[in-house]
């Protein structure tokens, strides 16, 4: 039985904290693969500054390329309804029966995975883990864990290395104001978003 790892986002755009969180899931828990899933935009969020799904995926791609095993999944974007995550995990979970599925979230995630559409189907489905967030105490989470695993029989694996500490939205802020974005994108993928002008570098 294989452990595969769903990781899930808007990767808008991919940056060294969202890989680097990857590498350290798949080493920390034996994972055999992990799948960067990029996530369909609510038409509510489109903006001029944003990426395109096309120009999301092409980034992806280049940030991962070589890793072994590292995949991306296009399920989400060519999805014409909005893809809940019990949805989502349902597919995958036709594509590896026998497999053992994990679902990378962070802590914010987990915090209100409550409010989220059939938490008791993505429990049933696979096992959460959750990213440390520093404004999110251990304490806090491993609380929500319990109460998670009570309501639901969640389980949930807790990633104790160094929180992610960039977003993305401070990396689009940076380029638009004409930075570097920080150090923490990969050269491959800064050069494509210079060449395609997104987030108005």
């Amino acid at each position: 039985m294989r452990k595969i790892c769903i990781y899930g986002g808007s990767f808008d755009p991919v940056h060294k904290g969202h890989v680097e969180l990857a590498m350290y899931a798949k080493k920390e828990l034996s994972l055999d693969e992990v799948i960067f899933l990029p996530a369909k935009r609510p038409p509510h969020k489109m903006n001029q500054n944003l990426a395109s799904a096309h120009d999301r995926y092409e980034m992806l791609k280049l940030a991962v390329n070589g890793m072994d095993g590292f995949s991306i999944s296009k399920y989400e974007l060519e999805k014409e309804e909005i893809s809940y995550s019990y949805l989502t995990l349902s597919h995958f979970k036709e594509i590896f029966p026998d497999d053992e599925l994990y679902f990378l979230m962070g802590a914010d995630s987990l915090r209100d995975f409550v409010k989220w559409k059939r938490p008791d189907v993505i429990s049933n489905l696979s096992v959460i883990v959750a990213a440390e967030r520093e404004d999110i105490g251990s304490r806090k989470m491993r609380k929500i864990s319990s109460m998670l695993k009570n309501k639901y029989g969640t389980q949930v694996k807790f990633l104790r290395g160094k929180p992610v500490t960039v977003s993305s939205h401070e990396i689009r802020k940076s380029l638009s104001e004409g930075g570097m974005a920080m150090g923490h994108i990969d050269d491959f993928v800064l050069k494509y978003i210079r060449k395609r002008h997104l987030y108005g570098a």
